[in-house]
């Protein structure tokens, strides 16, 4: 009696977008509003930082055991499009890079915010995860040379890149880059204000540059506000 060869489960699709940045600009909202869409599937975590974490181009194997499969394995055949959120790839030009040579069709989405307003907040989440060990942010962002150089970094730190604060609030010169990647075409920015404002607007507009239809959502919380831990223990 002939064996049958075990069928193999395809592996989910790589995505079609991805919602890059900045940090507390409105991204949390912004992709559980998509990932509440029944055409859009999004990853799981929403931030994944896969691509900020390699150091060069993973191999066919390793991005289908390391990110599809963990990331993308609820994706089924309804879903028009499919995408992730993770914040750091939009300082990480060597991130877009790596995604547009798997996907040369990949679309990005970006959401700013006026960085004096940004940066405190940011620096407050960071520290919300155990990122930052500095309470005080003027400290911290003193401390930027020295964790240039490696030094004085937290010990959860998972990133060193994460704390370097103008790095990160440097978003013209970061959106720029992104035009200059992945092209003014596959690029959508939203401004955090707009966002606050008339976040259906916003994501009606999100959803025609995704190629997905819009399903009636009409109610649009915010989450996750600048949260700190009320003792240190």
């Amino acid at each position: 009696c002939p064996t049958r060869e075990p069928r193999l489960r395809p592996l989910p699709r790589f995505p079609d977008f991805f919602v890059v940045g900045a940090p507390r600009c409105g991204t949390t909202s912004f992709c559980r509003y998509l990932a509440r869409n029944p055409q859009i599937c999004f990853s799981q975590p929403k931030e994944p930082h896969y691509f900020t974490q390699l150091t060069r181009d993973p191999t066919k194997t390793e991005l289908a055991r390391d990110y599809l499969e963990r990331c993308f394995g609820h994706c089924t055949d309804g879903h028009r499009a499919v995408g992730e959120g993770s914040v750091s790839y939009l300082y990480l030009p060597s991130a877009i890079e790596r995604i547009r040579r798997i996907n040369p069709d990949a679309r990005f989405v970006a959401l700013v915010r006026n960085p004096l307003t940004m940066l405190p907040s940011y620096h407050l989440r960071m520290r919300f995860l155990l990122q930052e060990d500095e309470p005080d942010f003027a400290r911290a962002w003193a401390l930027e040379p020295a964790r240039a150089r490696g030094e004085r970094v937290p010990r959860h730190s998972l990133d060193p890149r994460l704390l370097l604060y103008s790095k990160v609030a440097q978003l013209g010169a970061q959106v720029e880059r992104l035009f200059a990647i992945a092209g003014r075409e596959r690029s959508h920015i939203v401004v955090f204000d707009d966002l606050a404002a008339d976040p259906l607007a916003v994501y009606r507009s999100a959803l025609d540059f995704l190629g997905v239809d819009y399903d009636g959502q009409t109610r649009f919380g915010s989450r996750y506000e600048s949260l700190m831990y009320r003792y240190r223990w």
